[in-house]
């Protein structure tokens, strides 16, 4: 039992993975795409194109992870936001106006963001205003209902709720069915559009479902956009959830190495059932599969025990320092990749190189031009401790 609050605790090892997240995402694949596409004939960069490309629908690749590993990483932070506030095993002492009004704000900024970033909000364009389509937004639902659960149920009960709302998601895609669009959704269906997640999509978000296009006087669904985001919430949730649970062991364990060791075994217990219901549920990260959850669960799990053992354990803080940098200022990292486009300004200062290399390589240099320079606006910002906190 805790008899006294915790103080509060700065993981560097979970700034790091944060910021190594944003690196593979925003710095490190285009570059990858770039080489790729100039070397056809090399296997090993062919290899890194592949896991730097989501895979079409059932599979992983690493791209598959960066996603999970962002909202898993949200949910870590959680039991260290709160540590101040507890009192003892399960219970916080806080004011409850002032800490919803804080959880509020960070939903809604992160939702206006993810709309800004995939649904060109401030475009002011109504047909392109899209509700709830973007990573920001899946990590505002994880955040909340996972937050509010850790705050009012004991770890055993959150287990039972986890395991609960996969079995939910299950049951709809296995039990539920119905007809709509010229299609037949559902009866334990995983593929698109058959499957009974998008047809909840198609129902709830309708036309301001990212994919959706004016034609012919009327809206119509895409062939090419099967993301699905309101029963996929639920496992948004319980991928939030893993993250609490991991940071849970980091916080309450007696040392170090125990810390180490149990999430080595919590991450491999992770994997070992993934491949067990995958025999059952295939893993899609499209529409956020079950196994799906509990796969990227457990390498996001695993490369968090890495970086904890690498950082707070060998002391290793310098190999990872350009990833804290990141990872302290995540959510500027991924605007800048995801919204911003600088290769104006590195094909002005670079403009000449292209004609000294073979061709095609210029693509990759404006490549590593462009990712150098988001680094050094998000360095820039760490160097003036300037961090962007939604």
């Amino acid at each position: 039992m805790i008899q006294n609050q915790l103080k509060p605790i700065r993981l560097h090892s979970l700034d790091a993975l944060r910021g190594f997240d944003m690196f593979v995402l925003v710095l490190l694949h285009p570059f990858i795409l770039a080489l790729a596409k100039v070397t056809p004939d090399c296997a090993f960069t062919q290899f890194l194109h592949h896991q730097s490309t989501h895979v079409a629908w059932e599979g992983f690749t690493f791209h598959d992870l960066i996603m999970p590993l962002f909202m898993f990483v949200s949910g870590v932070a959680i039991p260290f936001a709160f540590a101040k506030f507890r009192i003892s095993s399960g219970k916080f002492n806080f004011d409850s106006k002032r800490m919803y009004k804080r959880m509020g704000r960070r939903v809604l900024l992160l939702w206006l963001l993810g709309m800004v970033i995939q649904g060109n909000l401030l475009g002011l364009d109504p047909q392109k205003i899209f509700l709830y389509t973007n990573t920001l937004q899946a990590i505002a639902i994880g955040y909340l209902f996972a937050s509010l659960l850790y705050i009012y149920f004991s770890w055993k009960i959150q287990i039972g709720i986890a395991v609960a709302l996969l079995a939910i998601y299950w049951l709809v895609m296995t039990c539920c069915s119905s007809q709509g669009w010229g299609v037949n959704f559902g009866d334990g269906s995983y593929v698109f559009p058959n499957n009974m997640a998008e047809y909840i999509d198609r129902v709830v978000l309708g036309r301001f479902r990212d994919g959706v296009s004016w034609e012919n006087g009327g809206w119509s669904f895409s062939t090419w956009y099967g993301y699905t985001w309101i029963l996929s919430s639920l496992t948004f949730i319980v991928t939030t959830m893993t993250g609490i649970f991991a940071g849970e062991i980091l916080l309450m364990s007696r040392n170090a190495r125990q810390a180490l060791l149990r999430l080595i075994i919590f991450g491999g217990t992770m994997l070992v059932g993934a491949w067990i219901l995958s025999h059952w549920i295939p893993i899609v990260k499209t529409i956020w599969t079950p196994s799906m959850v509990l796969l990227s669960s457990g390498w996001s799990i695993l490369l968090l025990a890495l970086f904890y053992w690498l950082v707070d354990i060998c002391g290793l803080k310098r190999w990872v320092f350009p990833f804290r940098v990141i990872g302290l200022n995540a959510i500027v990292a991924y605007a800048l990749g995801e919204y911003f486009n600088f290769s104006g300004i590195t094909d002005r200062v670079l403009y000449g190189v292209g004609y000294w290399l073979p061709e095609g390589w210029y693509s990759v240099v404006l490549a590593i031009g462009n990712s150098l320079l988001i680094y050094w606006v998000i360095w820039m910002l760490y160097r003036n401790k300037r961090f962007i906190k939604l």
